[in-house]
């Protein structure tokens, strides 16, 4: 698809819809409401109004914290019309978690829901940079409420003059393997991951409706519940509850999605529900999926024997905005993360960055249009996490790829470094990435415990050491050791988690 130049991606994905004559077509469905694209437009653009009459602009952040429901659909796309930058953020987080994200983002409107409000009261009289916090529900004293500050809103709103290449939204890593880091998205990365995933791997159509376990806050959320569907006219399920499994079977039953977006604890939850097959009713659904962790050979062939359902699984990250490797309908092998999504490039290397031969171990680079433009004031973290423009690259459906232990870091500006991860004595020495190494690793960890071992289809995969930068690539690789028994996949696992580790990509 050739994104124009001049793009708004609330233009794109909420007022397309409506001028192409789709206002009445159902968008979300949420607590038993139906509410149109139209709806969603309006709502939207009062929330747009809303914010730029508190004096926010084109550029400035806007941290949502927020549960699943029209609330934040209204004002994620709100905040992108007028030019802003929306901040989705983990809502399971501490507030000294929210402090670090609001003085960094140096956000100066936060819209929270009431019951997450006061974990921003906590931490207010150290947050340098925020002006109003808005409550989804009723406001406390300092607080202003939402409802009260859209309803005398117009409905109407022209969208800021951007371009495909103006920021659109933030999404901070979990910090897990460090200080937590924002990816900075652009306007046409969501238009990106939609042509690509979304065309070649869901095939998702108007007639489609999404429900994700995965929360919108995440990246892989955000893409199954609500871009990918925005994308083509489609409807999403939100639901604000914690997804345990019998109410997300309830939802399965009642709700009637055909796809269904989850992650693999997700899935080997609801498989520990006695007769689950025999109780819901899953026959609406015509495709599973899942990331944000290695889905498990015998959880995939107990999901398809139970339910006669196939799970795609598949590789993304946050920095790369959704998925990048995913399995097919149809041609699933399973323990495998599948092939390149058309739209990317992705090669594996050895330590001095040469292409490996199909069978051997490397590190993975990934390439797309949908990668992040870099970290938000962290100049040193996108230094190590970059390999330059240039990429020799493993032609797209040559052989499926693997992964045996979890990859470490991180990215590119056009790509995707998976480095890997050592323990032991330092000496000097040139490492393949990850962690705390400079371009490439500047130094490298002897008699490593732990290793990062990719590989593409071919002979049984070798151990390989590990390699981390310094103390913190030490501490870093400490943190993620984490064993995933013969299981072959390639993941980047970009820690940004919450919920139980679950998903993100």
């Amino acid at each position: 698809m050739d994104i124009p130049r001049a793009c708004n991606a609330a233009t794109w994905f909420v007022d397309r819809h409506v001028a192409e004559g789709r206002a009445g077509r159902l968008a979300i469905r949420c607590g038993g409401r139906d509410i149109t694209y139209g709806e969603v437009r309006a709502g939207a653009n009062r929330c747009g109004n809303a914010l730029r009459r508190l004096g926010v602009g084109m550029e400035q952040r806007v941290l949502l914290l927020l549960a699943d429901g029209p609330e934040f659909v209204y004002a994620f796309w709100g905040a992108l019309k007028i030019g802003a930058v929306a901040v989705p953020t983990n809502t399971l987080l501490k507030p000294r978690d929210y402090e670090y994200i609001l003085n960094d983002s140096r956000a100066a409107v936060v819209i929270a829901g009431e019951d997450l409000a006061p974990a921003i009261e906590t931490v207010r009289p150290h947050l340098r940079f925020l002006r109003q916090l808005v409550v989804a529900g009723r406001p406390g004293p300092g607080q202003v409420g939402l409802a009260e500050l859209v309803t005398a809103e117009s409905d109407e709103l022209d969208p800021a003059d951007t371009t495909k290449d103006d920021v659109a939204f933030w999404l901070y890593t979990s910090g897990t393997t460090g200080t937590p880091k924002a990816a900075v998205h652009l306007h046409h990365d969501m238009v990106v991951c939609c042509e690509a995933f979304g065309r070649h791997v869901l095939e998702i159509g108007p007639d489609d409706r999404c429900f994700s376990v995965a929360r919108l806050f995440f990246a892989y959320g955000l893409g199954n519940a609500l871009y990918f569907p925005f994308h083509v006219g489609a409807a999403t399920v939100l639901d604000p509850r914690r997804p345990e499994p019998a109410k997300v079977f309830d939802i399965l039953t009642r709700e009637r999605p055909t796809l269904f977006f989850a992650v693999p604890t997700a899935f080997a939850a609801m498989l520990q529900v006695a007769d689950a097959e025999r109780l819901y009713d899953l026959r609406s659904v015509r495709l599973c999926l899942s990331a944000g962790e290695p889905l498990p050979k015998p959880i995939y062939e107990r999901w398809l024997e139970r339910f006669g359902l196939e799970i795609l699984d598949g590789i993304g990250s946050t920095e790369m905005c959704h998925t990048f490797i995913a399995n097919r309908r149809g041609k699933v092998c399973p323990g495998s993360s599948g092939t390149l999504v058309p739209g990317y490039d992705a090669m594996i290397v050895d330590e001095a960055g040469r292409a490996v031969p199909p069978g051997e171990i490397g590190n993975l680079l990934v390439k797309g249009d949908s990668a992040c433009a870099g970290y938000w004031n962290q100049h040193a973290a996108d230094v190590r996490g970059r390999v330059g423009p240039h990429w020799r690259q493993v032609p797209a459906g040559r052989g499926r790829l693997f992964l045996v232990r979890r990859p470490l870091r991180r990215h590119d500006q056009g790509g995707w470094h998976v480095g890997v991860a050592g323990r032991g004595r330092e000496r000097p020495g040139r490492a393949s990435g990850g962690g705390g190494g400079g371009r490439g690793g500047r130094r490298r960890c002897g008699r490593a415990r732990q290793a990062t071992r990719v590989r593409r289809a071919g002979r049984r995969p070798r151990r390989v050491a590990g390699a981390g930068g310094g103390i913190a690539g030490l501490r870093e690789a400490a943190a993620r050791r984490v064993q995933i028994p013969a299981l072959d996949r390639v993941r980047e696992r970009a820690a940004e988690d919450g919920d139980g580790k679950d998903p993100t990509i």
